[in-house]
């Protein structure tokens, strides 16, 4: 559980959302939260002068669109410890169990969290090493070199991925104060702090449904109007919907293909079998009964249609455990009867 005092150190001064101390007071005092986590806003989004921001190899051959945003040291306490999958981090720094607290191990060191993807496309060797965060600033671009201290090869809402297409990178918040404090005057736009994207809320696991009604209600009468509650079990619910729909598609899929593969293999003996009328007649004339070539033919089948689901099975092995679960994973963050709250604008 951390404080509102944990949270203005930090970031050097108290944070952006309004109505933070109290809130997080609250939520610090009571029962029905269990613990909650925190996350700002990604870099071009806290400055009009910073129109993109690059991850790059040392050399500046290789360069990918990354969004970096800042988060908590317990981050992966909550519900997105459930479903990040760790691919390698540095062992040289602090870990203690919870992944986030690896970027407040050592500040001075600017670590960083990075999918695995990103990591494979900027040909880096992995922890440990050193990558560039670009920023076009005011006046030139400026150049901010992190240390990649843990590889993800998924992470829910962060883009910290396995597969390649859209990059994502996380940062403690006093990091990515100094990364864009090379660019536009962070003290001067906001007073304040560095502004939160999203508070992350998990309540105890004895809470009823009613209970986490009435926990929501609670959080709306303390923010402002301008902030947002979003309960994840309504949108596990539409998901989950969604996700019920898709397997019936995919298992009338399914059905038809067994059907199509049915009459295929069907027809495929039949040819055999045609075609090696004169054999099949050989082995009539040297005695061998029906049954023995009828026998014959059906092993062969056997053979192949085992061999056949051997390898679709392990294919789809294969598949399943390598691919990105992002979207899926969003789709269970009610699972293990847990109920998570997101505040945010």
């Amino acid at each position: 559980m951390i404080s509102s005092s944990t949270i203005s150190t930090l970031s050097g001064q108290p944070l952006g959302i309004q109505n933070l101390p109290t809130l997080t007071s609250w939520l610090s005092s009571s029962s029905q939260v269990k613990a909650y986590s925190y996350a700002s806003y990604d870099l071009t989004s806290l400055a009009p002068s910073i129109s993109y921001t690059h991850g790059e190899n040392l050399g500046r051959l290789a360069s990918v669109t990354c969004k970096v945003q800042a988060a908590s040291a317990n981050l992966f306490d909550g519900m997105f410890g459930q479903y990040a999958k760790v691919n390698a981090y540095d062992k040289s720094l602090a870990y203690a169990g919870s992944l986030a607290n690896i970027l407040y191990a050592d500040l001075t060191q600017d670590a960083i969290l990075v999918g695995s993807a990103l990591i494979t496309t900027l040909g880096l060797k992995g922890v440990g090493s050193r990558l560039l965060i670009s920023n076009p600033g005011n006046t030139a671009e400026v150049v901010s070199p992190v240390r990649v201290a843990a590889t993800l090869d998924s992470c829910p809402k962060y883009s910290l991925k396995k597969y390649f297409g859209s990059y994502g990178a996380l940062v403690s918040f006093p990091t990515l104060s100094r990364i864009a404090a090379k660019s536009f005057n962070v003290s001067a736009i906001y007073p304040n702090g560095l502004p939160l994207r999203y508070i992350y809320i998990t309540p105890v696991s004895t809470l009823s449904p009613l209970g986490v009604d009435a926990l929501i209600s609670a959080i709306r009468k303390k923010v402002s109007p301008g902030e947002t509650v979003i309960d994840a079990r309504v949108a596990a619910a539409s998901n989950q919907s969604l996700t019920t729909i898709l397997n019936l598609i995919f298992l009338l899929i399914t059905a038809i293909v067994m059907v199509m593969g049915f009459f295929s293999l069907n027809g495929s003996m039949y040819v055999n079998v045609k075609e090696q009328a004169k054999e099949i007649g050989m082995m009539r004339a040297l005695g061998v009964r029906r049954g023995m070539v009828f026998r014959t033919y059906a092993y062969e089948s056997f053979v192949l249609i085992i061999s056949a689901a051997f390898l679709g099975v392990n294919l789809a092995y294969v598949y399943i455990n390598d691919a990105d679960f992002d979207a899926r994973l969003q789709s269970v963050l009610c699972s293990a009867g847990q109920s998570h709250l997101s505040l945010g604008h």
